[in-house]
């Protein structure tokens, strides 16, 4: 295996908050790049991208909730070492703090933060309206839009950037969070004999989150089921004409089970 920050790492979540938790790592993470991007067709994508964002944090969720907790949690874990000269004074100073003010602004927050943005914005909530019809953000269609892909890189930046910014501190409690979950890991060394894993999960552990570690050199990706109990594998490939077929080889790779 190589080194783990060079391996090929799949993620599986093992209870609902993880799976929202991780969809958003990932839409935030397009929103980023889409931003620092400068075509028209890129800016595009960003706002599709805004608008899964949008549609994950309905009103109805309990994320917020469910973010001030883990926020919670994790200061409560922390603060009993603050002043311990056996732990790292700065980062855990700084870590306290950026957790307090992340907890502090979500705090000051809704669950209607979608809800919010549409209702302040009716351009944004007309584009929302059109832009998942097919074609339906065609100049004859929605010629405003059009009209707004044709200003300056510099401006549907800034107008992004602030659709984004009123959904803070939600990035950041979403990194906080699965930062904390992922540095929980236990690192086990397993084999899929002929491509195949199958195991329960230790007695003492109950983990949220299995992360499977393969080498990226292998081309393999696993099939993964799991549930609270125990996981099973199977080592697949894609074919040349990416057809999904099964490995079965004997393929060593490792599993991070995550609290």
């Amino acid at each position: 295996m190589p080194a783990i920050d060079a391996a090929s790492v799949y993620e599986y979540p093992l209870n609902e908050r993880l799976r929202t938790l991780l969809r958003l790592e990932q839409l935030f993470d397009r929103l980023e790049e889409l931003l620092e991007r400068d075509t028209p067709t890129d800016h595009h994508f960003a706002l599709l991208t805004l608008f899964e964002v949008l549609d994950v944090t309905n009103p109805r969720s309990e994320l917020r909730q469910d973010l001030l907790k883990d926020l919670g949690e994790h200061l409560c874990f922390l603060q009993p070492y603050v002043g311990d000269d056996q732990f790292d004074q700065t980062w855990l100073t700084a870590m306290v703090k950026h957790l307090q003010s992340c907890r502090t602004r979500l705090e000051s927050t809704t669950n209607q933060t979608s809800k919010a943005l549409l209702e302040k914005d009716a351009w944004l909530a007309a584009l929302r309206g059109r832009i998942h019809i097919p074609g339906g953000t065609t100049p004859f269609d929605f010629p405003q839009y059009h009209a707004w892909l044709r200003r300056s890189v510099e401006q549907r930046r800034q107008d992004l950037r602030n659709w984004i910014d009123a959904m803070d501190p939600l990035p950041a409690a979403v990194a906080l969070v699965l930062q904390r979950v992922r540095d929980s890991a236990i690192t086990y060394d397993v084999l899929a004999k002929a491509g195949r894993f199958s195991q329960p999960f230790p007695e003492d552990s109950a983990p949220s989150l299995v992360r499977l570690l393969l080498d990226p050199a292998t081309g393999m990706f696993p099939e993964t089921t799991a549930n609270r109990l125990r996981i099973a594998v199977r080592m697949m490939q894609l074919s040349p004409e990416i057809q999904v077929i099964a490995v079965d080889v004997d393929t060593p790779f490792q599993i991070q089970l995550c609290a």
